[in-house]
């Protein structure tokens, strides 16, 4: 490509905080002029977001909602992709690839017919695997209508592939976390500053184990909970911490009272500021969780802490693609405790395990899934639109 760069708006429903430092590596392409378009109200936004700091081009859509009878998720209509679709601003248009965007849709037509080039962007389904019918179908002929397709994970891919979907045209983005903040804080920490927390926060020399995320059903907490006093058989000094708040709340706190755990799960509450979230996960041995993981396993990883999750992988997000089952985590019997419980026990008490996996997870996120791939993975997915 020579002369002046193609003009590239990125449509999202909302800024998502952890997004902002991937977009920014995306925007910093020396090969595509990219814009970002989210679907905010501007009394809504944040500070950076009102004042320009985010360090790349950005604009704000409304974005209208409606529900029809028997329709579980509403649905939504962005307006700026339309008018993005018919105006000559941008070269290539990537939609957010939600079926429930009815402007993606229209919009993906209007520009092919306008002869703009298209990418879509997304998980590419709903959680669990494909079970065909009308919803599988509407998918793979709206994928047609794409120039070039970004997956968020090879499981995605390779799905689509057996179904007798092309994918010449299929790039997978490795969803990631922008990994650079985690290296910083990593390395601007002493061991001193790590020794101190965990006597603040009653860590101590105990073997940790860490869940951060939302307390809702699917992330199942409670089961981890019911499994600590068969952990704590083998491993008298295991401790679990819980970070997160949310509706189940309260049945975790129940659960931790009736087996009478208070000394051995702690519960700090939801957490978002980053230091303090690296400090937990560089005090921790493994990160857990008995329900559906998403960029929990970016987030443990960036820290070099393995995994342990349900082996049915369905239930996950497309981040599960980064779990490789003993050099970055372990998978145990879904719904099964004993199994949670003795996959735990043999990696808390295994440290020469742990160290090698820890350094595994760390590779993984430093070679394929940050934000460097992820925007070297837009710029091909937009290379191949502009050429097909």
């Amino acid at each position: 490509m020579s002369g002046t760069k193609k003009r590239v708006i990125v449509f999202q429903r909302c800024l998502l905080h952890y997004r902002k430092g991937v977009f920014e590596t995306i925007a910093a392409s020396d090969e595509f002029d990219y814009t970002f378009c989210f679907g905010e109200d501007e009394a809504d936004l944040s500070d950076d977001q009102a004042t320009g700091h985010l360090g790349y081009p950005t604009r704000f859509s409304r974005i209208w909602e409606w529900r029809l009878p028997g329709m579980k998720s509403p649905l939504f209509f962005q307006r700026a992709e339309i008018r993005a679709a018919l105006g000559r601003e941008f070269d290539v248009l990537i939609y957010w690839a939600d079926l429930h965007f009815v402007s993606f849709a229209v919009g993906s037509i209007i520009a092919r017919l306008r002869r703009k080039k298209v990418v879509h962007w997304g998980i590419g389904m709903s959680y669990g695997p494909p079970r065909g019918g009308v919803v599988w179908w509407f998918r793979r002929q709206v994928m047609k209508l794409a120039n070039a397709v970004l997956l968020y994970g090879p499981r995605e891919y390779e799905t689509y592939k057996r179904s007798g979907v092309d994918v010449s045209n299929v790039f997978i983005a490795y969803n990631a976390l922008d990994a650079r903040p985690a290296r910083r804080l990593a390395a601007s920490l002493t061991d001193d500053d790590l020794r101190r927390f965990r006597q603040e926060r009653g860590l101590g020399e105990h073997h940790v184990m860490v869940f951060c995320g939302r307390l809702i059903r699917r992330k199942r907490v409670p089961e981890l909970v019911t499994a600590m006093p068969a952990i704590l058989a083998a491993v008298p000094d295991a401790k679990l911490v819980i970070i997160g708040d949310g509706p189940e709340a309260g049945r975790v706190r129940d659960e931790i009272r009736r087996l009478g755990l208070g000394h051995a799960v702690s519960m700090p509450g939801a957490i978002f500021d980053d230091a303090a979230l690296a400090m937990y996960y560089l005090n921790s041995d493994v990160a857990v969780c008995a329900g559906q993981m998403g960029l929990m396993i970016n987030q443990a990883f960036m820290y070099g802490v393995p995994v342990l999750t349900t082996d049915d992988t369905w239930k996950h997000g497309p981040e599960v693609a980064l779990m490789e089952p003993d050099k970055t985590g372990i998978f145990y019997e879904d719904g099964n405790l004993t199994s949670l419980a003795d996959c735990a026990v043999g990696l808390l008490l295994n440290r020469e395990k742990l160290e090698t996996m820890r350094q595994c997870c760390l590779n993984t996120i430093a070679e394929r899934f940050n934000e460097r791939v992820m925007a070297r993975q837009f710029d091909e997915a937009v290379r191949y639109a502009l050429c097909h």
